[in-house]
């Protein structure tokens, strides 16, 4: 629609600034990532450049006449080696100036590419999680990267690489505020860190200060969410011992690393050194990996209890600070292995939404939100996660869950199907309380999961023909995907029929009285605080 010069009409910079569907984003500039970001993505290059010149020249040392050949060649392996590194660095130099990004009142925008532009935007009432990750390397230049989840997204938004790691708190902590529904907290996280992000790169440039701090997180402190807008804010729940950790680990390879030692034995009974060889290496490459892949994600772990939800850092060599906002979680699980009884031991894990498809949804350290602890322990994340249990005797209704084996107030697989799980059916069952249903598995590795009403996507019965036979069906919960298991087998059938009946009206009635989407803009702009006792 074109509009005549002169004619009289309404004014379409005034229409534009009326119509609310319309956000002018002017007032918000765009930020360019810390400029060592290229090469702290880019250095595996610079090193294959420098050590394929380097043994170039070095093997010429022994062939042929030795320096005399060498000699003449030097200046052109010199030459060479420099013009690829200064193209390298330019091309570095582009790449970092066609690198932008802006937060605005309703959207997170990225630009990047030179030849080939891209452009992508997330907006923040679809942002499911902002987690920090701080690999080896640019923790040592006191940078992070912020990693966006979005719903409906197969994968991450994108991630921002790198910021100064106090520019990325700020930016953290405000952009989860807006999308759970509060109100900008600072300025300086609607403007890219401005205000914070000044003092912060004043500090770093002072060497001194920078060996300081990097020295101090590599040691497990939080030197940068100290800043104003960071982890100030947070109230410790739990901190996980070192050797804590180490010995837990050990006890859950124990189990692998015993059937691979029998592996070994019978092998070498009847077969020659060479097949037995082909078994222990790959073998204990793999025990040994699983051992390191545990002990690496969880090492220096530490929950904390925050205004915009459960915050956790962990990680040795890749440092992850991740927040678990309380209204994104869409079931837990207490898990409580054979090995870990006798020290009282219990790992959780929860379905957080957005981290089920992400694309790195295969490392299930970003499910964990607590990877080994007491009972207690666990009491105090769930207090963040699930404030409310819908039971009077909450601690009482946990244990039981956790540690009970039937007569209590869980409904049980039938007597006469209980030969389908010899060990089990005694004691796997199912409680449905106020705001959520508990379901309880396992006797040897025993297992509780939560999955709040209000969370419940779906519930489905299913019948196969020897549980037809046992007269029982199994209910299974759909929620977002994830290690908290979900379903209850064994159920007798026409129990089995009233819970799906009675479960779907428990959940429409949840969805009705709440919207846990913006929890913050319910909640009065905070978490809700746990109890003391419970900590």
């Amino acid at each position: 629609m074109s509009a005549t010069p002169g004619a009289s009409g309404p004014d379409p910079a005034k229409s534009q600034a009326s119509d609310p569907a319309v956000v002018d984003d002017a007032g918000f500039p765009w930020q360019r990532v810390h400029p060592a970001t290229p090469y702290l993505r880019g250095w595996l290059a610079i090193v294959v450049i420098v050590f394929a010149s380097g043994r170039q020249w070095f093997d010429g040392l022994f062939t042929g006449d030795g320096l005399s050949d060498i000699s003449g060649a030097l200046p052109w392996i010199v030459g060479g080696t420099v013009l690829a590194l200064i193209i390298i660095v330019a091309l570095f130099y582009v790449s970092w100036r066609f690198t932008k990004y802006r937060i605005t009142d309703t959207q997170v925008q990225l630009r990047t590419g030179v030849i080939s532009r891209k452009e992508s935007d997330a907006r923040l009432d679809r942002v499911q999680a902002v987690d920090i990750g701080r690999p080896l390397l640019p923790r040592l230049f006191g940078l992070s990267e912020l990693r966006f989840e979005v719903a409906d997204g197969g994968s991450s938004a994108f991630r921002l690489q790198f910021l100064a790691a106090g520019q990325a708190e700020v930016l953290r902590a405000d952009i989860l505020r807006r999308a759970a529904g509060a109100k900008a907290a600072t300025e300086a996280g609607a403007a890219g860190g401005t205000g914070t992000a000044g003092a912060h790169q004043r500090l770093t440039e002072r060497a001194s200060g920078w060996a300081q701090r990097a020295v101090a997180d590599l040691s497990g402190e939080d030197v940068y969410g100290k800043l104003p807008g960071g982890t100030a804010d947070e109230r410790e729940l739990v901190r996980v011992p070192p050797g804590r950790i180490l010995g837990a680990t050990a006890l859950r390879i124990l189990p692998w690393a015993f059937l691979m030692a029998v592996a070994v034995i019978a092998v070498a009974i009847w077969a020659e050194s060479g097949v037995v060889l082909g078994v222990v290496i790959p073998g204990g490459i793999a025990v040994v990996g699983g051992f390191w892949s545990e002990l690496n994600a969880g090492y220096g772990f530490r929950a904390s209890w925050s205004t915009d939800g459960l915050r956790l850092k962990h990680g040795l060599t890749d440092t992850q600070h991740r927040t678990v906002p309380p209204g994104r979680v869409q079931a837990i699980m207490i898990q409580r292995p054979l090995t870990w009884r006798l020290f009282g031991w219990v790992r959780v894990e929860a379905n957080v939404a957005g981290y089920g498809n992400s694309e790195e949804g295969k490392d299930e350290s970003r499910s964990v939100v607590l990877p080994v602890g007491t009972f207690q322990e666990a009491i105090a994340i769930l207090a963040t996660l699930l404030p409310d249990p819908g039971v009077d005797d909450a601690m009482g209704t946990l244990t039981r869950g956790l540690d009970g084996s039937g007569g209590d107030e869980f409904v049980t697989t039938p007597r006469g199907a209980r030969w389908l799980a010899p060990l089990a059916g005694g004691r796997q069952g199912f409680l449905a309380t106020r705001t959520v249903l508990l379901i309880r598995t396992g006797r040897l590795s025993r297992t509780l999961s939560l999955v709040p009403h209000a969370r419940t996507q779906g519930v489905l019965a299913s019948q196969g023909w020897l549980a037809r036979l046992a007269g029982v069906a199994a209910v299974e919960l759909a929620t977002t995907a994830g290690p908290v298991p979900t379903s209850i087998p064994h159920v007798d059938a026409a129990v089995a029929s009233e819970l799906v009946t009675s479960q779907v009206r428990r959940t429409a009635e949840s969805a009705r009285r709440e919207d846990r989407n913006h929890w913050l803009a319910q909640d009065g702009g905070q978490v809700a605080r746990p109890q003391e006792e419970q900590s």
